[in-house]
C-alpha cells in the first residue's frame, strides 16, 4: 500500500498514535486528480516490493571481478529487495486506481474517451457536527491552544480525504470480490535468508513442512496489532507450522530493551514461561491502560513475570545483568545480518512474507497449502 503522506502544503500536524500518522494543512483537499496520493491507514508497518532479481543476475563489476546478486551479502540483498518491493507496492495503487477508473466509466457508459478520475469521484460532504466531534475527540493531540474555528477548514479537508479513501477502498473491494479485478503484476522474489535459529524459542512440530520466523518488538504498535493474527495462525496451522520468535529491540537501551530482556529472562527459566510472558506482554502493552501508565518498564516487566509464575528473584537478577543485555544485542545482530531493519518482519521457509492490507493470515493462506 502507498505509504506517502497526504499532499499537504504546511501548517498543522496531528498525530494520532504511531500506527496512524496524518497531516492537515491549508491545501490538503482530496486529490480529485486521483487517489494515489491519499495516505492509506495501513494494517501493518511498511512492507516493500518491485521487479524481480534473478539470483544469477550480474549486478556489478570491480577490478575485473563480476558479482551476481546471489553473491551479495544477505543484508544487502534484503535491503535491495525492500527497495524494489516498496516500488512494487506503490505501483499497485496506480494499477488499482486505473482499474477503478475503468470500472466506474463502464458503469456510466463513458468508456470512450476514458474520463479523468476527478469526473468519476463523488463529492464528499462533512457536517459541522462531524468536525466538532472530531475536534473534541482529538484536541489533546493537537497543537497547544488550538481552537475549533481556526482548525475548522483544515479538519474539514482532512475528514473529506478520509471519506474519499474509505469510498475508494469500498469500491475496490467490491471489484475484487466480484471477480472483475485481478492485479497480474508480480513483485520481486524474496532472496532466501540463512539465519542461525539455535537457542531461539519455538512452538510447533520440529519437522514441520513450514517454518515461520517473526522479528518483533513489544512496543511496536504494528507488532501489537499483528500479534492477534499470529495467535490465530498458530492455531490454524498447528499441525504443519513451526513458529520461531526473534525479539528485535528497536531501542535496546530504553523500555523496548527492558521488555525484551524480560522475555530472555523468562526463557532462561523455561521455554513455556517465555511464551506466557511473550503473549501477556503483547496483550498488556497494547491495552489502552498501558498507553497512559506511568509505571517504569522495569516494574511492569517484574509484574508480568510474577503473573506468569516466574521465580521473581532469578528474574530480577537476570533482568539487571549484563548477560541479558548482551543476549538482546546478539539477536539484533542476528537480524541485521539478514537485512531486517524494521518490525514486524516475517519469513516463511527463509523467504520474506509480504503483508498487504489484508493482513498476515491472508498472506499466509496463499503460501501454506
Amino acid at each position: 500500500m502507498d505509504n506517502k503522506k497526504l499532499p499537504i502544503a504546511v501548517t498543522i500536524t496531528l498525530v494520532i498514535g504511531l500506527a496512524l500518522g496524518w497531516t492537515i494543512g491549508k491545501s490538503g483537499s482530496p486529490s480529485k486528480e486521483g487517489l494515489t496520493n491519499l495516505k492509506s491507514p495501513e494494517k501493518l508497518g511498511s512492507c516493500s516490493a518491485g521487479g524481480s532479481n534473478s539470483l544469477e543476475e550480474k549486478v556489478l563489476k570491480i577490478d575485473e571481478r563480476i558479482y551476481t546478486f546471489q553473491e551479495l551479502p544477505d543484508n544487502l540483498k534484503h535491503t535491495l529487495f525492500d527497495l524494489k518491493n516498496d516500488g512494487h507496492q506503490k505501483s499497485l495503487r496506480y494499477y488499482e486506481e486505473f482499474a477503478l477508473r475503468v470500472a466506474l466509466a463502464k458503469n456510466l457508459n463513458k468508456e470512450a474517451p476514458l474520463p479523468p478520475m476527478k469526473d468519476l469521484m463523488p463529492e464528499m460532504q462533512v457536517s459541522d457536527q462531524e468536525i466538532k466531534d472530531f475536534f473534541e475527540k482529538n484536541k489533546n493531540r493537537m497543537p497547544p491552544n488550538s481552537k475549533l474555528e481556526t482548525m475548522k477548514a483544515n479538519l474539514s479537508r482532512y475528514l473529506k480525504n478520509q471519506k474519499l479513501f474509505s469510498w475508494f477502498e469500498k469500491e475496490l473491494k467490491g471489484l475484487k470480490e466480484s471477480g472483475r479485478l485481478e492485479i497480474l503484476a508480480k513483485g520481486p522474489s524474496s532472496p532466501k535468508i540463512n539465519m542461525d535459529l539455535k537457542g531461539l524459542p519455538s512452538v510447533g512440530p520440529k519437522n514441520a513442512s513450514f517454518t515461520l520466523i517473526e522479528a518483533s518488538d513489544y512496543l511496536c504498535p504494528h507488532c501489537q496489532t499483528v500479534h492477534k493474527e499470529v495467535k490465530n495462525v498458530l492455531e490454524k496451522y498447528k499441525d504443519k507450522l513451526k513458529f520461531v520468535q526473534v525479539n528485535y529491540a528497536l531501542r535496546p537501551n530504553q523500555d523496548s530493551g527492558t521488555y525484551i530482556r524480560g522475555a530472555h529472562c523468562a526463557q532462561k527459566q523455561s521455554e513455556g514461561l517465555f511464551w506466557k510472558y511473550h503473549h501477556l506482554t503483547f496483550e498488556r502493552l497494547a491495552s489502552p491502560e498501558a498507553k497512559d501508565a506511568k509505571e517504569s518498564a522495569f516494574n511492569t516487566a517484574m509484574k508480568l513475570a510474577k503473573e506468569v509464575g516466574a521465580d521473581e528473584g532469578k528474574f530480577k537478577t537476570c533482568l539487571t545483568s549484563e548477560n541479558s543485555k548482551t543476549a538482546i544485542l546478539a539477536n539484533n545482530d542476528r537480524l541485521s545480518k539478514v537485512g531486517v531493519h524494521s518490525t514486524p518482519t516475517f519469513f516463511l521457509n527463509n523467504k520474506r512474507v509480504i503483508i498487504g492490507p489484508e493482513g498476515l493470515e491472508k498472506a499466509l493462506e496463499k503460501l501454506i497449502q
